[in-house]
């Protein structure tokens, strides 16, 4: 007599998942829409990412495209709550933020990012609106753009190499006349080719005047016979 031969265990469900199947079985039973099927969409690709399904929820389509994570935008993609890197509690991750929390913790970091929101890093895509919020910061904000396949398409393909002459679009750039990866300070614009006052202009609130020199000007002899003054009375008791 042959044995039979034993079926395979089943593989465990994540019980959320299990739950989510079961609603979706029951709104199909009785023939209407789902009205949970949107956020159980979000929460499905939480879990495939490597999350618990429970992080901080996708408001909608923009928040998935503005990069950021759940509930924030940013310069790069994430999946998962990005509250740990949001260090001014702004609701954006910078670019600024995003190498530093990256060089302070990578494990973190790539937990973070997901296995979608890699693939759209990796891509060398940049979510909605990021070029704007770097700008926004002044010399905190990082001149970001695209790269990889990315960049090749935003530069507008193979017709974009033949007749764009190699300079980058503001597609490619958030300045496209300066160098990728560099602050927006006040010497960076003007090294990239803007004018002083342009630049100043560009900078907006976020532009300081340089402190005046406390041996300018008028205040040269008073510094100066405050000085001689003290060495009059150096030996001196007071």
């Amino acid at each position: 007599m042959v044995d039979s031969i034993p079926r395979p265990k089943p593989r465990p469900v994540n019980p959320k998942v299990a739950h989510m199947d079961q609603v979706k079985r029951h709104f199909e039973i009785l023939g209407t829409d789902n009205p949970f099927e949107r956020a159980h969409g979000l929460m499905r690709g939480s879990i495939a990412s490597g999350g618990s399904g429970a992080d901080r929820p996708y408001k909608d389509l923009k928040d998935l495209g503005d990069g950021g994570g759940p509930g924030r935008s940013g310069s790069r993609f994430f999946m998962r709550d990005t509250a740990i890197l949001d260090e001014n509690n702004d609701g954006y991750i910078s670019e600024e933020e995003a190498i530093t929390f990256q060089n302070k913790d990578r494990g973190a970091y790539n937990k973070a990012v997901g296995g979608i929101g890699a693939v759209s890093n990796a891509l060398g895509i940049r979510p909605l609106g990021s070029y704007e919020n770097e700008r926004t910061r002044g010399p905190r904000g990082t001149n970001i753009g695209t790269s990889g396949l990315a960049n090749y398409f935003a530069g507008g393909g193979p017709f974009g190499a033949l007749f764009g002459g190699g300079k980058p679009n503001t597609m490619q750039r958030a300045l496209p006349q300066m160098d990728v990866n560099q602050q927006f300070t006040l010497q960076n614009l003007i090294n990239s080719g803007m004018k002083r006052e342009d630049a100043i202009k560009f900078l907006g609130s976020n532009y300081s005047p340089p402190a005046p020199s406390m041996y300018g000007g008028v205040d040269i002899p008073r510094y100066n016979m405050g000085g001689i003054m003290q060495l009059s009375n150096f030996g001196r008791s007071v």
